[in-house]
This record gives C-alpha cells, structure tokens and sequence, in this order.
C-alpha cells in the first residue's frame, strides 16, 4: 500500500535547523496544530489544504513534490 508522508522537518532542518513548529506556524500564520501533523512523519490521513501546501512551498521555495512524497508502506 502507498502512502502520503510530508518531508516538512527536511525543509526546516535545511532552512535552519533551529526553526520550530510553533516558529514556523507564527511566521506563516497557519495553525500550529496543522505543522505538527505534517511535521510528525507519519503517513498523512486527512486532506490537505491546498493553500496550506502553497504556503509552505512558498516559504521553502520548494515544489509540491519536494514537501509531500508516496512511499510504499507494509
């Protein structure tokens, strides 16, 4: 089975690695809630807001492709 995992602590390890979920929520002025749940690494079990995903991309000046990846899961 394939999943849906976000790659959100590679971005902000690469962009600062001290920048934190709640440094990074305030500076995008998204919920805090909606970092942690990209940032824990597990596989993504609710929708996505699309202008969440082009916030973030914006942020890192990064692709769609570079914050979310398909992994096989077993």
């Amino acid at each position: 089975m394939r999943k849906v995992f976000s790659r959100l602590p590679h971005l902000m390890v690469d962009k600062d690695p001290r920048l934190t979920q709640r440094k990074l929520a305030n500076e995008l002025k998204i919920s805090h809630t909606t970092v942690n749940k990209l940032y824990n690494g597990q596989p993504l079990t609710a929708r996505i807001d699309p202008d969440t995903v082009r916030i973030i991309c914006d942020y890192f000046k990064c692709e769609v492709g570079d914050l979310l990846v398909i992994k096989e899961v077993s």
